[in-house]
């Protein structure tokens, strides 16, 4: 006896709660990839120091690296959230905690170092952010 063909099954309806998971989930990843290929273009080495990945520093611990949006991530600039040129790698000492050029600490003293050591992604940022004369 032959069985009978199963009805296809229909896809659950989402909901936006679970729309906007899944939404986070993506970005998330896209970020990590993000960073990942930031690290990678800049042969995963701080630009500041030149510190290597989980090279030993002087206090003997493991450098860690992050990848730094030049221009945040979120508000104005979100298009080039996810722009490899947008990003820049450096040593968590570099990024968050240094007292002479940190981002997040000296930002205007950060810009001038690195309009002056990397002059040609400054020009490309330069140039999606401000409109053509």
């Amino acid at each position: 006896m032959a069985k009978a063909p199963k009805k296809p099954v229909k896809p659950k309806k989402l909901t936006k709660k679970q729309i906007a998971r899944q939404e986070r989930i993506a970005k998330k990843k896209a970020l990590v990839q993000w960073s990942l290929d930031v690290r990678e273009r800049d042969g995963n080495q701080c630009q500041v120091c030149k510190i290597k990945d989980k090279e030993l520093k002087e206090n003997g611990k493991k450098a860690i690296l992050n990848a730094h949006h030049v221009f945040a991530k979120e508000g104005t600039y979100k298009f080039m959230m996810f722009d490899v040129e947008n990003g820049l790698t450096l040593c968590q000492a570099c990024h968050r905690f240094s007292r002479v050029n940190s981002p997040h600490r000296q930002e205007f003293v950060f810009f001038l170092w690195f309009m002056e050591n990397r002059p040609e992604q400054f020009e490309y940022l330069k140039s999606r952010i401000l409109p053509a004369k």
